[in-house]
């Protein structure tokens, strides 16, 4: 029999780092029905018969945001035999808040309480069994990030699953709890005994969702209505924010009974790093300079050899074994390369092209001892030209380097172990002896100077961007780009733009593709329009390539260029903003920013190359897609 856990947490719980680590590559990625939202499904390690869904990071199973809709349609409507409550374990209070709503919906609940290792480091302690006591199911200590404890968080899941409902322990206040078995036994009677509270509690907060759903008559809300309205009187206060503070009250019993935190009130590192990094006046410029390194060495330094060996090694001529005698070879080649210039000066016209050693001595005995000779040099990559002047004892030892190579251009195997790159390997399966194609002109062109040549021109640029990629999925997962988000809501803001903006624009670095779908977590509906419009105005990978030919071609090759175009692109997003903000359409203030800053942590190693590959990936299909085609 198939059984189905749904993982359900908050955001920066560590909810997809769990799911990462359950399921492994069996995964199947898709979008709940009718929305944009990513579904993301999976079988259980060992385990084929378990199905796991990664259900969107919520605070709440009240329907406010798009991810909270699609969670509790799932848990009401599909009802998984399982619900595996992740839990950060470093921010319990907040967490459980989502805990004590899951409890009540008659669904089997096993808590996974993450991040224990951090817990440990700080000094706090977690009564375990105590907290398992309290909520009324099992709970296990676990570390996603060091994948302990995530088996035994499984079995437990899929014991739950087999057993009998999760009876919620937490009880509210007499008032509260006179109404809500009042509304239980008026309305919801008819239904299966472990649902009823989780229902009756949402009819006491007038929830329109479970209202339309359960269809009952005018007479029934009017009878509900009279139990609410009591209450709000005794207690004075609305329906909904009753239920608020009794969860919190619920809550803050639980935490005095297993919780214990070594240093209360004091500011832990991530608080520290904060009050720099998010200072008013500091956390631009350093977001600035982090940004600008980032680039700097995506396309200037580390990025920039990595393309360069595969333009020039692998797409190119071929290159040297581990680099063992590349240096001998490129030096060889730069002395015959200004020996044949001076040559050609001084005796480019008399010789011609095809010439020999003999040859060129014979005609040195021709030239005047005071004659001199004006070239034009011209660099390869950035066009730029040098006017020089050759003298006569310049050109005897040109002539001398000329005859050491015997007038031949120096072969890069007497060097070292020569490796060909792929257009001579494919030149071998072409090309006879002679080095005369075997197929007709019109098919080699297509081969070697379409397919070969396309495919090279989207390779060669990946080792570029996959470093790009490395350097923004650690900025990402360690919890600076959080931070960013929030600095950027301060300019964002003046521009008709959220601060969460700025992450679907961080996502289009990559593709523009996925940074238009990350839009979705923008609660307000005008925001997240005015962001999907602007996004694509940062520069993705499939850009970079056309970016790097322009600034190769008219400015030189200035590696500011390259790195200029996402600050221009960013720029282009703001005077974007503030015209979008001049129409009827936009007008109006921008939504509240509210985002959770989860604390600084180091990323897994795996974590970082799996959002690396999928962005390189991404990049892969959609450049190798436009300039293939």
């Amino acid at each position: 029999m198939e059984i189905r856990i749904a993982l359900a947490g908050n955001p920066n719980s560590g909810k997809t780092t769990l799911f990462n680590a359950l399921t492994g590559s069996n995964q199947f990625v898709g979008n709940w029905p009718g929305v944009t939202v990513e579904k993301k499904e999976g079988k259980l390690k060992k385990h084929d018969d378990v199905i796991v869904t990664d259900l969107p990071g919520i605070y709440s199973l009240s329907p406010y945001t798009l991810e909270e809709v699609v969670a509790r349609n799932y848990l009401i409507g599909e009802r998984p035999n399982a619900i595996l409550n992740i839990i950060d374990g470093s921010n319990l209070e907040r967490n459980l808040y989502l805990t004590t709503q899951l409890t009540e919906l008659g669904i089997p609940v096993v808590c996974a309480i993450n991040m224990m290792d951090v817990v440990t480091k700080n000094g706090d302690k977690i009564n375990v069994e105590e907290l398992s006591r309290q909520l009324g199911c099992d709970v296990v200590p676990i570390s996603a990030l060091k994948g302990t404890g995530i088996n035994e968080a499984a079995e437990a899941a899929i014991r739950a699953a087999k057993g009998a409902k999760t009876v919620p322990m937490h009880k509210f206040s007499g008032p509260v709890e006179h109404a809500i078995a009042h509304i239980e036994e008026a309305a919801v009677h008819s239904m299966p005994e472990e649902q009823q509270r989780w229902y009756a509690i949402k009819l006491f907060e007038r929830d329109s969702k479970a209202i339309e759903q359960l269809k009952l008559s005018s007479a029934t809300l009017g009878h509900i209505e009279q139990d609410i309205a009591a209450v709000e009187k005794e207690m004075d206060d609305d329906a909904e924010s009753i239920i608020t503070n009794e969860r919190y009250l619920a809550i803050a019993d639980i935490i005095k009974a297993c919780y214990k935190k070594k240093n209360a009130g004091g500011l832990t590192v991530s608080d520290k790093i904060d009050k720099v990094v998010t200072n008013r006046w500091l956390g631009l410029p350093i977001f600035a300079a982090v940004m600008f390194l980032i680039y700097y060495i995506s396309m200037v330094t580390v990025g920039a050899s990595a393309t360069d060996w595969a333009n020039d090694g692998l797409f190119g001529d071929g290159w040297h074994l581990f680099g063992i005698g590349s240096a001998e070879a490129e030096e060889a080649g730069e002395e015959f390369g200004d020996a044949a210039n001076v040559i050609d000066a001084f005796l480019g016209d008399e010789l011609g092209e095809d010439f020999s050693a003999d040859d060129v001595r014979t005609a040195l005995s021709s030239i005047d001892a005071s004659a001199t000779a004006d070239y034009t040099l011209e660099d390869e990559e950035t066009l730029e030209t040098e006017d020089v002047t050759y003298t006569y004892n310049d050109l005897k030892d040109a002539v001398e380097v000329f005859a050491k190579y015997d007038g031949e251009e120096p072969d890069p195997a007497d060097y070292g172990v020569w490796v060909p790159g792929v257009p001579a390997l494919i030149d071998k399966i072409l090309c006879d002896s002679e080095g005369e194609p075997r197929i007709p002109d019109w098919l080699y062109g297509l081969i070697q100077d379409g397919i070969v040549a396309g495919v090279g021109a989207v390779l060669g640029f990946v080792p570029q961007m996959l470093v790009l990629f490395l350097l923004l999925a650690f900025v990402e997962a360690c919890g600076y780009m959080a931070r960013v988000a929030f600095v950027l809501d301060r300019i964002f803001r003046r521009f008709g733009l959220s601060g969460k903006s700025f992450i679907p624009i961080l996502i289009g670095t990559g593709c523009g593709i996925p940074g238009i779908m990350a839009s979705r977590t923008i609660e307000n509906e005008r925001d997240r329009r005015m962001t999907i419009m602007t996004t694509t105005f940062i520069p993705c990978g499939a850009k970079v390539p056309f970016i790097a030919m322009i600034a190769g071609a008219i400015f030189g090759g200035s590696a500011l260029i390259s790195t200029g175009s996402y600050f221009i692109g960013m720029a282009a997003i703001i005077v974007s903003g503030i015209i979008l903000k001049k129409t009827k359409m936009f007008a109006g203030d921008p939504a509240p920013f509210v985002m959770e800053l989860p604390a600084y942590h180091w990323p897994t190693l795996g974590n970082v190359l799996r959002s690396m590959w999928e962005r390189g990936w991404s990049f892969i299909k959609k450049a190798g897609t436009i300039i293939l085609l």
